[in-house]
Order: structure tokens, then C-alpha cells, then sequence
């Protein structure tokens, strides 16, 4: 857990392990401002997030790469102004995660890409704008890309005008969606392109 706030972690390569869930994540921002995190790789072999953004503002997330199984970042709680940038993902399902989040997040440029588990690589669930601009995101058998919904799940509520641009969804295998959509409205999609996906959105 990261105690302060104004810090820069710059792990130059190093390996960050995580434990099995029930001992927590790898690394967590609770309640902070002004944290940079970057050039770390992070790893696990369970499921769960490796790294969280709670409750936090002024975070950005650069330069590191994630492997795993079904989980890799997630960011909560009405953290704002996080930026997530140029990091790689190779950990399947939930690799990056909002969840009732502020404003300004943004999430560009990383690359993510499918360990064959299936679900959603990438998951937008704000009734919040969120930014999510010039990744790469490659999905193998029975998974999507991207999933967008309101923080109430799937249910009535029409929210959105989250900005999805400049992304190139590819897709082998079965059962492939590029985007997925779940009662969330009035969002931009400009410039993506979707490459050998079985449906491009849904």
C-alpha cells in the first residue's frame, strides 16, 4: 500500500508478485493524490486485480506490464484523473477495470491482450465519461474487448458519452466481440478499427 501521497514509483524492471487473493494486491492507492507508478511487472497466478486505485486523484499508471489470470488493474471509488499509458496486459479478463469512478480517467495507448479465459478484457462500468483512446486490444475464444455498462450493472438506467476512439480491436478464434454495450448511451466512437472479430459491436 502505498502511505502517502506525491510519490513516484519507477520500479526500472523490477517484478512485483502477487500473493494468493486472500492475502490482498500487489500494490494499492488508497486515498492518495499525485502517484506515479511505472516501469514495474507485475504477475500473479490467481484471480483478482494486481493492482487497485481506490478513492484516489492525480494517479498515473505508465510504462509497466501485467500477466496473469483474470485481473490486472482496476480503478474505483471516484478515483479522478488517472492516467493509464503505454502499459502492456497479458492477463485475460478484468486486465483494466473502472468501476464508479470520477471524472478524467483516461486510458490510452496500452496494449492488452487475451489469455484465452474468455469475458471482458477491458470493462468501462461509470456513469461518469470516460476516455478510452489508441489501444490495441486482441481477444481470443469467447471474449470482448471491451464492455461498457452503468454502474447499476445491466439493468434500465441509460447512461454514457464516454469517449472510445483511435482502438484496434483484433480477434482469433470463436465467439469474439469487439465492443459490447449494456444500456449505456449517447457515447463516442470515432476511428476504430476491428480486425477477424465475429461481431465488431454489439
Amino acid at each position: 500500500i502505498i502511505g502517502s501521497d506525491g510519490i513516484t514509483l519507477d520500479g526500472n524492471g523490477k517484478t512485483f508478485t502477487g500473493q494468493d487473493w486472500q492475502f490482498g494486491h500487489s500494490l494499492s492507492v488508497i486515498d492518495k493524490s499525485n502517484v506515479t507508478v511505472k516501469n514495474f511487472q507485475f504477475t500473479k497466478s490467481y484471480y483478482g486485480p494486481l493492482f487497485v486505485i481506490s478513492d484516489s486523484s492525480g494517479v498515473i499508471v505508465s510504462g509497466n506490464t501485467f500477466a496473469g489470470i483474470r485481473g490486472g488493474l482496476k480503478i474505483m471509488d471516484d478515483s479522478s484523473n488517472v492516467q493509464v499509458t503505454q502499459n502492456t496486459f497479458t492477463s485475460g479478463s478484468s486486465s483494466i477495470t473502472t468501476y464508479d469512478t470520477g471524472t478524467g480517467i483516461s486510458i490510452t495507448g496500452n496494449t492488452i491482450n487475451d489469455v484465452g479465459a474468455g469475458f471482458e478484457l477491458t470493462q468501462i462500468r461509470s456513469d461518469i465519461p470516460v476516455t478510452f483512446t489508441g489501444n490495441t486490444i486482441n481477444v481470443g475464444n469467447n471474449g470482448r474487448g471491451l464492455g461498457v455498462y452503468p454502474v447499476s450493472g445491466t439493468g434500465s438506467e441509460q447512461v454514457g458519452a464516454h469517449t472510445i476512439s483511435s482502438n484496434t480491436f483484433s480477434g482469433s478464434g470463436s465467439n469474439t466481440v469487439g465492443i459490447i454495450f449494456f444500456n449505456s448511451g449517447s457515447n463516442t466512437l470515432t476511428g476504430n478499427t476491428f480486425n477477424g472479430l465475429n461481431h465488431a459491436i454489439d
